[in-house]
């Protein structure tokens, strides 16, 4: 390997940072710049994340596949994958999610052996506990006390770093699952009652789970706002509303007020249609959630945060369907209210329920957090997350929803000024984008994230500072 590679350590082996490796070794062998990236992920399985590791084939992708794929421009691939290992995959499939983290490891092992002459890869699997800004480049600290020196450090720890744990000091007891997607589902004995603290597509999933596995189970759902996920719907016939978009980027004095009107008013005229118009925004919601000011986007997040997520993220047409039956059926119950309390008691949890009238103690066998990642980045548990904050490396966006970071994913330290060697991808970068949590998003910054680090000068490839050669490699 030429020894001027640029050298990019990438932390996190989800699909943030598992779609950044393959648009850097794509972006290096069009542009024949060698690269060499460490992509430290303790885990052995690359893709998975947080949102793609589950088993269970009820849990769907929210989007189709045709706009699911690794590559803006070849938005069949995921549609051919799919259908090599299945040919009778039909059009608009929405494949579970742990199909399409095998898709995602897929595609990388794929481009890296397709890029193997400008592109070398390790898989270090050891988590990074802190990055320091060595000089002439920064050093990952891992967590078996060795290190990885690289010309550019990404960021892309995903969800997992900002899960928001309602109680987290709460004496709820062994029946409280703090976080299904990481501990897992418990084995619910048949005719348990269980509890989900959130009403998204997390609480839809874990509920249709646990209805799925036992018998005469019992649900209840609970939320701030006790509204769930609208479903997908078949397309309108007005070519897709690009007129609400195109209004609102040219108006120069946009502000929330403005945006709410404008909405509404094609809301009104096409009612039906509201699904495509929420996807006109999404394309250019990062560039309209840029032109809000900060008290606009505080009183958006306030206001109609939860009513954009139930529209926007919406529910694939068969698990809308089983959603559909289990309500009907009385055995999935969403509720509007919180969980005020958590109290541990025999072979269960007694939670503080308050629907409207104050907290009333009722009993369940489970207790499981489903409210997702949280809105505060200062109270993430992430430990890399917590040093990266604390040594002033990162610092939290003005709404503190993810890190601060410039229109390319560039860190800004406290003075507002960007450090090219240290990028964000994915979750982290809800402060300054909103919408960064989907495939289509996170697959563009892959994209933009590859050209900006094969451009500037390099400095040398990347060492790991241990003896012995790499940790680990495919």
């Amino acid at each position: 390997m030429n020894r001027n590679a640029v050298s990019v350590a990438v932390i996190g082996g989800g699909a943030s940072g598992t779609l950044a490796c393959a648009h850097l070794l794509e972006a290096s062998a069009a542009s024949r710049r060698p690269v060499r990236i460490s992509l430290i992920e303790p885990s052995d399985e690359l893709g998975r994340g947080t949102a793609y590791a589950s088993p269970d084939p009820r849990h769907l992708m929210n989007t189709p596949m045709e706009r699911s794929g690794a590559w803006a421009h070849d938005p069949g691939h995921l549609a051919a994958w799919l259908r090599r290992r299945d040919p009778d995959t039909p059009s608009g499939h929405y494949p579970p999610r742990g199909t399409y983290g095998a898709y995602l490891a897929d595609t990388l092992r794929e481009t890296r052996e397709r890029t193997a002459e400008t592109g070398q890869l390790w898989h270090v699997r050891r988590r990074a506990r802190r990055v320091l800004p060595g000089l002439p480049r920064p050093v990952v600290a891992l967590s078996d006390g060795r290190c990885v020196a690289a010309d550019r450090v990404v960021f892309a720890m995903g969800n997992a770093a900002t899960w928001r744990d309602p109680f987290p000091s709460a004496q709820a007891g062994p029946r409280y699952v703090r976080s299904p997607w990481h501990s897992g589902l418990p084995a619910v004995a048949d005719h348990s009652s269980v509890l989900l603290l959130g009403n998204g597509l997390t609480a839809v999933d874990i509920g249709l789970s646990l209805l799925g596995g036992s018998v005469g189970v019992r649900v209840d759902a609970v939320s701030r706002h006790g509204l769930l996920p609208r479903p997908h719907g078949a397309g309108c016939s007005h070519g897709g509303h690009p007129n609400v978009a195109g209004t609102l980027l040219a108006d120069d004095r946009l502000t929330l007020a403005r945006l709410v009107s404008t909405v509404r008013s094609e809301m009104r005229r096409s009612p039906e249609c509201w699904r495509e118009i929420i996807d006109a925004l999404r394309p250019c919601a990062g560039e309209l959630w840029g032109r809000l000011d900060a008290d606009d986007q505080r009183d958006f997040l306030g206001r109609f945060g939860t009513y954009w997520d139930v529209h926007r993220h919406r529910l694939p047409p068969t698990t809308a369907h089983r959603l559909g039956r289990a309500l009907g059926s009385g055995r999935l119950k969403a509720r509007k209210g919180r969980a005020a309390y958590l109290r541990a008691c025999p072979r269960g949890v007694v939670a503080g329920l308050d629907v409207g009238a104050g907290p009333v103690p009722v009993r369940y066998d489970w207790v499981i957090n489903c409210t997702g990642f949280g809105r505060d980045i200062t109270g993430s548990a992430d430990p890399l997350l917590s040093w990266l904050l604390r040594d002033g490396l990162a610092v939290p966006d003005s709404l503190r929803l993810g890190m601060a970071t410039d229109r390319r994913g560039r860190l800004l330290d406290h003075a507002g000024r960007p450090d090219p060697a240290l990028l964000a991808i994915g979750p982290l970068r809800r402060g300054s984008q909103w919408e960064t949590t989907a495939i289509p998003e996170i697959r563009a910054q892959a994209a933009q994230l590859a050209d900006d680090i094969l451009g500037p000068p390099v400095t040398g490839p990347a060492e790991l500072l241990h003896q012995g050669g790499p940790v680990s490699s495919f």
